[in-house]
């Protein structure tokens, strides 16, 4: 078990939405060991394109996508050998989580014949998906998954679990009817979303699809993450990192330790760009370089903290913030990032901007 300063990363914690789908199709999906890219010149690197928060939006999904050259009318790779990162938070607030995710898994297997790579990333919303924390899931994302069986689906779950649902409602209101429970349970139960459950599930296909993925990835000398890169957290190799998130999301450990839902850990840390004020002699640009340094890197590339203006450089030109608020919850600004050659671009659906990177050279 690896530890933070002040937390063990992770602690098994099994905390299971329904019980009839509960954690017995593993097998071999282990996340692979080697997840960190060597340092490269440049040069020598693919395009690489990086899109940050999505949430649930699917229009600015593909109309970013499209510009970039990464998906054909048909929405098939047509990126050649680019290099694509989704920086996490693909679900909630919009209804089109699932649309994009299983874009995106199409995606994963086409880019490889034409010699390009998608890395789809997890962020903290994905992670509550995951553990059911479902405060901010749309409610389309739940209609998504509605099909003709599921009022059946409801009736016979309802049978099933009956006596537990009838005591936890009373644990609320004693005096609840049995006719007013059910209907009371019914309403919070929209058609779809016990499928939700059982797809984001550690053995549905959603589920197993994000707890294979990355929480902190490196491609030459970028390193991306969805919230940041803390100097806790950077005591640790990445495969430790993603080794950790990838068993958290498998167990379902929602527990405050976790790397999970620590606000330290690569999916909730801001303090890359807004700085710890709490915390007494903390400086950013400084951690940002002490991290650089550790991973032999140049740049880090988050999500996470909009920017509904548009992609942000910041800390000396090490710091780059690619969530722009795309998703029409927020109004922002579309937008993705390009890197080729060594320069960096902004682009919006109707712009193009060469970004003011500083020089940073590999240490």
């Amino acid at each position: 078990m690896i530890k933070t300063t002040d937390s063990p990363l992770p602690q098994r914690c099994l905390f299971s939405f329904i019980s009839i789908i509960l954690l017995f199709v593993w097998g071999t999906t282990m996340l692979s060991a080697s997840v960190s890219e060597p340092a490269e010149e440049v040069d020598r690197l693919p395009k690489i394109v990086a899109l940050g928060d999505m949430h649930g939006d699917y229009v600015p999904y593909e109309a970013l996508m499209r510009d970039a050259g990464l998906i054909d009318g048909d929405g098939n790779w047509s990126g050649d050998d680019t290099i694509f990162v989704q920086t996490g938070d693909i679900p909630d607030r919009g209804p089109d989580t699932r649309k994009i995710i299983e874009s995106l898994q199409k995606l994963e297997k086409q880019a490889p014949l034409s010699g390009g790579k998608v890395i789809p990333m997890v962020g903290n919303h994905e992670a509550m998906n995951v553990y059911r924390d479902l405060r901010y899931v749309h409610p389309g994302e739940f209609t998504a998954f509605a099909s003709e069986d599921s009022e059946k689906l409801r009736a016979d779950y309802f049978a099933a679990k009956r006596e537990a649902i009838e005591a936890a409602f009373r644990d609320q209101q004693p005096d609840m009817t049995s006719d007013e429970i059910k209907e009371k349970w019914l309403e919070n139960m929209p058609p779809g979303k016990l499928e939700h459950a059982i797809h984001w599930s550690p053995s549905g296909y959603i589920g197993k699809w994000v707890a294979r993925n990355r929480v902190v990835y490196k491609i030459g000398g970028y390193l991306f993450a969805h919230g940041g890169y803390s100097r806790e957290y950077s005591r640790f190799t990445l495969d430790e990192m993603n080794t950790a998130a990838s068993e958290a999301l498998r167990t379902q450990d929602r527990s405050r330790e976790s790397i999970l839902r620590d606000t330290l850990g690569p999916l909730w840390y801001r303090g890359n760009v807004r700085g710890r004020p709490d915390t007494k002699d903390f400086n950013a640009s400084h951690e940002i370089a002490q991290v650089l340094k550790t991973y032999d890197a140049t740049h880090i590339i988050v999500g996470h903290t909009r920017n509904e203006k548009g992609i942000r450089v910041s800390r000396g030109g090490r710091l780059i913030q690619i969530d722009t608020g795309a998703s029409a919850v927020y109004g922002g600004v579309p937008s993705y990032l390009r890197i080729e050659n060594g320069e960096f671009f902004a682009h919006t659906l109707s712009d193009v901007t060469r970004l003011n990177i500083a020089e940073v050279k590999i240490r």
